[in-house]
């Protein structure tokens, strides 16, 4: 596989493109863990009632180790893990009836968890790799609410697997040279992802019903970030489409899914696709084009193309909530591992900015 990326330059997630080095790295599997009876995952602090689901929360991971809950203005905050295992990648299901997460501590390989919302019952459903292995920390649940999909090395290279919310009926969904950070439509009828075989990194569409798969578009190119439209008929992508593809340069598309064509969106050469709202009508992207890194918010088509006061630091993951009428962002205010982020919330215009969580490891809206 052909390696040639900036990862400052391309304005992603480092996740995803740590994709295309790792993929040519074996990966040994891990030695199998026995999956543990239920082991209930309770506060550990003066319990607050879980929040309202009709205000939007968000959850994040600490970099003291614990999964917390808070409200947009921070004047509310739930502890729903303990310290006794580093819990980090919270995703909250469609629901909001359970989070999935990675957890591990020096005794316990890294595993995907499953708990309900107000931190109770948790388990152990898959073992996700060995101890000091890398993986992403990056699931996706199923429009049902009845299935997560992460990345996993067990199998000696990167593949997508699949569990119920049960833990039951683990298995492994892809089978490319490699494949990770799967993303599930809404649908459930189909699975985005980041796959290879022996060339560049590319975005790979698979039928869940037929298990059939096929790149998203046969243009050469690099393609990476899938995210779906809320209709499940499009996916906003980041993308460089030069022959070969010219390193440090991206920009922003929209993709029609099974017809193979695609629009571009941003022209700038410098910018990385975070979210697409709820209601259809807006995307957030991240861009340089100032010369600094900067967040903005455009029309599906390409149009109105704003950018957006944020904190100082570097933008990490940014998303629209669940009504879509607010947007949280982390920014990364210190060197690692794990860097120390911030996480903030906003009004769509950027007025009202308000920091809810600082020392934090990632996070996702509570839907």
């Amino acid at each position: 596989m052909t390696v040639n990326f900036n990862y400052h330059r391309l304005l992603h997630n480092s996740i995803l493109y740590a994709f295309i080095i790792l993929a040519c790295m074996s990966c040994n599997k891990p030695e199998q863990l026995t999956q543990p009876p239920d082991d209930p995952i309770t506060p550990t602090e003066t319990p607050i009632p879980p929040p309202d689901a009709s205000k939007p929360y968000l959850v994040y991971a600490s970099r003291d180790g614990a999964l917390y809950e808070v409200n947009t203005d921070a004047s509310i905050r739930y502890k729903m893990t303990d310290r006794s295992m580093s819990s980090r990648g919270p995703n909250v299901s469609p629901d909001g009836r359970f989070v999935a997460y990675f957890a591990s501590s020096s005794t316990n390989n890294p595993g995907l968890y499953i708990m309900h919302s107000d931190g109770t019952k948790g388990i152990r459903c898959a073992e996700v790799a060995g101890q000091g292995q890398y993986y992403p920390l990056f699931s996706s649940w199923s429009a049902d609410n009845n299935t997560v999909y992460f990345t996993s090395p067990k199998a000696g290279f990167f593949q997508i697997f699949s569990v119920q919310v049960d833990g039951r009926n683990e298995r492994k969904v892809t089978s490319l040279d490699q494949a990770m950070l799967a993303v599930a439509s809404p649908s459930s009828s189909y699975l985005a992802f980041i796959g290879a075989n022996a060339g560049y990194g590319a975005i790979w569409i698979q039928d869940l019903n037929s298990t059939a798969q096929a790149r998203l578009l046969s243009t050469s190119g690099v393609t990476s970030n899938p995210i779906w439209s809320p209709d499940g008929i499009r996916l906003a992508i980041t993308g460089n489409f030069d022959s070969p593809p010219d390193p440090g340069y991206a920009d922003v598309f929209v993709a029609a899914v099974n017809q193979g064509s695609f629009t571009r969106l941003t022209t700038d050469r410098c910018s990385g696709v975070r979210d697409w709202s709820l209601n259809g009508t807006s995307i957030l992207f991240v861009s340089s084009r100032s010369g600094q890194q900067h967040l903005y918010a455009m029309n599906v088509d390409g149009t109105q193309q704003t950018q957006l006061p944020t904190s100082p630091g570097e933008l990490n993951h940014a998303y629209f909530s669940p009504d879509s009428k607010k947007i949280a962002y982390e920014v990364i205010v210190s060197a690692g591992p794990p860097p120390r982020m911030q996480l903030f919330t906003m009004n769509l215009d950027g007025s009202n900015q308000i920091m809810a969580a600082d020392s934090i490891t990632g996070f996702c809206w509570h839907r």
